[in-house]
């Protein structure tokens, strides 16, 4: 993300972690509303009401520019957590070179929106259904 929306995300974090915020947002068919202690939980919100998207690589062996480092939380090594974590479960290698050469073509697109586009639940879509979809939520929430 560029600053510009960091700061729209924390802008929505302090709303919707607010005393007026609605305490359910629920997207629908979506698991993300039942998450309790997590902040993508918000960033998932924030980006659906929005039509934003997020930029995932998707290169062979699930290597990507970042893994999990297994830092304490919510589910590793929470005391109520029993589960022994095997770290190759939550981890992926790293990309450890230059990567313009895994990608088709050897570049990326001129415009990320020359990119296909898949929604929450990995069905292709277009800005256009997204931002309906948005607009609808925040409609049923009062909200525009």
């Amino acid at each position: 993300f560029f600053p510009e929306s960091w700061r729209n995300f924390r802008q929505w974090l302090l709303l919707r972690t607010g005393t007026d915020s609605p305490k359910r947002i629920a997207i629908p068919d979506s698991a993300v509303p039942g998450w309790k202690g997590s902040w993508k939980k918000f960033l998932i919100e924030l980006m659906y009401l929005r039509a934003k998207w997020m930029l995932y690589p998707n290169f062979r062996n699930q290597t990507s520019f970042s893994t999990n480092h297994l830092e304490p939380g919510e589910h590793i090594a929470a005391k109520a957590n029993t589960l022994d974590h095997d770290p190759a479960d939550f981890t992926v290698p790293l990309l450890r070179h230059e990567f313009a050469s895994l990608l088709p073509g050897g570049a990326l697109p001129r415009r990320a929106d020359q990119l296909p586009r898949l929604d929450l639940f990995s069905n292709i879509t277009d800005a256009a259904t997204a931002r309906n979809k948005g607009v609808e939520l925040a409609m049923s929430l009062g909200e525009e």
